[in-house]
């Protein structure tokens, strides 16, 4: 885990879960649109930082071979 959390895909996914669950609650039509393209915005930022995982993982590999 990375010592930033924004950094962490973890931290992203959970954001988009609860981002979902409070638009679910919501009975306005444009409120409920929002804050699912905000959960979608979450889970892009999730992409991003679990492809910096994985690079930051192989170069960890590949240096120490």
């Amino acid at each position: 885990m990375n010592a930033q959390p924004v950094q962490d895909a973890k931290y992203w996914r959970e954001r988009a879960v609860e981002a979902r669950a409070v638009a679910e609650e919501m009975l306005d039509p444009e409120t409920k649109r929002i804050l699912e393209g905000i959960a979608q915005s979450y889970d892009r930022l999730a992409e991003h930082a679990k492809t910096r995982e994985d690079a930051e993982a192989k170069k960890a590999d590949n240096a120490g071979t």
